[in-house]
Formats: structure tokens, C-alpha cells, sequence
């Protein structure tokens, strides 16, 4: 066998170091993570893409369905399909339904395979039909739910990075839909509620995680979303010693899945009803399907890094070794097929 010229083994030694630093740099000169770089990468992102968020007033068209579509928080990314006559969901007549919401994030993100960890929600009470990454189902035992004692229904997978393929958790479950409260009244908490239907104006807010105060922005600005609106109301009732809670989750309605956030109020501890904090009165939730009972709660397993969305958890949430993956660096998808019974 020839030996090598001394040329060619300088060329050797430099691809050999080269392929070293590729693999040894990235991981050492890596930023340590900061809380402030990561809030100032958000306020950014959420300036300079459209608002992705936008307030739908129930005062729109709704043909085709005998209620006003609801009004809160819709993601334009839910791309929801098969909603019955006209693309308008009738709940009255298609009680269970059953869900595959997606999370995909993108080839390139990473320069390296790197831990990925993912929580998908999943509602309180679901069936469980299927979970996996890129297609492939994952074993059960490899997945883990949150369970009904929980703050935030969710489904939890992980697996590992590729800079060279899209890397897509999902999730198909059946959901029953259910009453969610009793009626009832308490004088008390209608005067709050009066209160913030008379005075805050329905608006859009930015991201949560990107506000510090949101009761205080909500009461000082005269203007909020339900969520904004809820979380004002709560702090209120708490401040009187009035039982309230947060509840949340998804309603398809009119092609698009909006993000539902309300309060409820208790007179002994329950029994509860919903708090009307819109101008047009309580919305009918007989086709919401039911994700958080609590805001601002852990997530199961916790999360290493803050959390996206740091109250309600909606759309999930995605992290790896370094750090949280915002929203703008991954896309979701939903579809939703209305089951005969």
C-alpha cells in the first residue's frame, strides 16, 4: 500500500479537524439560556407577522346555523375539515367527533439531531386513538398523558431531530361532547361581571407571554379578549372571595377552530356557571371541547423552559435541549370528523 505524501496528509488532518469543530463548536459556543433574549425574540416575532390572533365579534354573518359563530381567539393555521352542510359544524346533530392535530416543525431548524419534546393538548376525557411522530405510531408506553387531575390536558411525546426532514408529532382521539355546567346565579360576581361588560371593550391582545399583567392591562386599558377579560374577572371574584375558575378549549365553527377561555363562578363550590363577560351575552359551549380546567398550571412531564403560551394551553407547546421552540418556528394542523352516532 503507497504511503501517503505529507501534502495529502496535511488535507486529511484539516477535513478531520474541520469535521470536529462542525460537531464540537456548535454545541460548546452555544448561548446559555436567557429568559430576556427569549422575550425580546417574541415581542419581535409578534410585531412583525400578522396578528395571528384576531377577535371574531358575534355580531358576523353566520348563515346556515341558528347561533352567532364565537367570538375569542382563532389561529388561521387550524385548517379544520368535514364540518358538515356548508362547512358549518352542527353539534346538535353530531355529538362526538373525532380530532388529528398535528405540530410539524420544520427541516433546518436544527443544525444537529438534538432532543425534541412535545406536548400536544388533548382533552379532558378523550379516547385515544392513535399518537406518533412523522407517521409511525408510538408505542404506549412511550407516551404520557396528563390525566383529568391535571391543569392542562396534554399528550407528551419526544424523539429526536433531523436537519433534513420536517419532524411532525400528532395525535387522533375521540371526543364525546358533554354539558360543561350547571346554570345558576350569584349576585355578587354578576356585579363584576356588569362591570367588565359595560367598561372593556373586546379587542385583540398580543401574545400572553409577552404581558406581565394581564388583569392589569385588561382593567387600566379598557380592552381584552375573553381570556384578558376572564383573567380580570377572576382576580376580582378572588379578591372577594368569590369561587371562580378558568376553564379552555377548542370550538370548530364556520371553517376555522376558534380558542375558547371563560370564567366560572360557584356558589358553593359544585356547582358552576359561566360568567357573562361579553356585551351579547354567555355563548352556548355545548360544542366546545373541554382542554384546561386551571391557567398558568405545570405542564406534565414540566417543561425545562417557559412556555409559549405561559396561561393557556391551546396549541402546544414544543423544546429542545436549548431551549423553547416559539410559534413562529413551528406550524400546526387540525382536522375534525363529525361522527354518526
Amino acid at each position: 500500500m503507497a504511503k501517503m505524501k505529507r501534502s495529502e496528509k496535511v488535507l486529511w488532518l484539516m477535513v478531520a479537524v474541520a469535521l470536529a469543530a462542525n460537531i464540537w463548536l456548535p454545541r460548546h459556543l452555544r448561548l446559555k439560556y436567557s429568559w430576556e433574549r427569549d422575550l425580546s425574540q417574541r415581542i419581535a416575532a409578534d410585531l412583525v407577522r400578522p396578528d395571528t390572533l384576531v377577535t371574531v365579534h358575534t355580531t358576523d354573518s353566520y348563515e346556515n346555523a341558528g347561533t352567532p359563530p364565537p367570538s375569542g381567539r382563532v389561529h388561521p393555521r387550524f385548517a379544520a375539515a368535514e364540518y358538515g352542510p356548508d362547512g358549518v359544524a352542527l353539534p346538535s346533530e353530531a355529538r362526538q367527533i373525532r380530532v388529528q392535530y398535528q405540530i410539524t416543525v420544520p427541516k433546518g431548524t436544527f443544525r444537529l439531531r438534538e432532543n425534541m419534546r412535545c406536548w400536544l393538548p388533548f382533552p379532558q376525557g378523550a379516547k385515544l386513538i392513535e399518537a406518533g411522530v412523522n407517521g409511525v405510531p408510538f408505542p404506549e408506553d412511550k407516551i404520557i398523558l396528563s390525566g383529568t387531575s391535571s391543569p392542562h390536558g396534554s399528550l407528551y411525546m419526544e424523539t429526536r431531530s433531523s436537519r433534513y426532514k420536517d419532524i411532525t408529532f400528532h395525535e387522533v382521539y375521540e371526543y364525546q361532547y358533554k354539558p360543561l355546567f350547571h346554570p345558576g346565579r350569584s349576585e355578587e360576581s354578576d356585579v363584576l361581571a356588569r362591570w367588565i361588560r359595560d367598561s372593556i371593550t373586546q379587542a385583540p391582545m398580543k401574545e400572553y407571554s409577552t404581558i406581565e399583567d394581564i388583569p392589569g392591562k385588561v382593567k387600566s386599558e379598557k380592552r381584552g379578549d375573553d381570556g384578558g377579560k376572564a383573567l380580570l374577572f377572576i382576580k376580582m371574584c378572588k379578591d372577594k372571595g368569590i369561587p371562580v375558575r378558568w376553564r379552555s378549549g377548542l370550538e370548530p365553527a364556520r371553517g376555522k377552530v376558534f380558542l375558547r377561555e371563560w370564567a366560572e363562578v360557584s356558589s358553593d363550590g359544585e356547582e358552576w356557571h359561566p360568567a357573562s363577560l361579553s356585551g351579547d351575552g354567555t355563548p352556548d359551549f355545548g360544542s366546545v371541547i373541554l382542554i384546561n380546567n386551571d391557567f398558568s398550571g405545570e405542564l406534565y412531564p414540566a417543561k425545562k423552559y417557559p412556555r409559549s403560551d405561559n396561561v393557556d394551553f391551546l396549541r402546544g407547546e414544543v423544546e429542545w435541549d436549548g431551549g423553547n421552540l416559539y410559534f413562529n418556528q413551528w406550524n400546526s394542523e387540525i382536522q375534525i370528523e363529525y361522527l354518526e352516532q
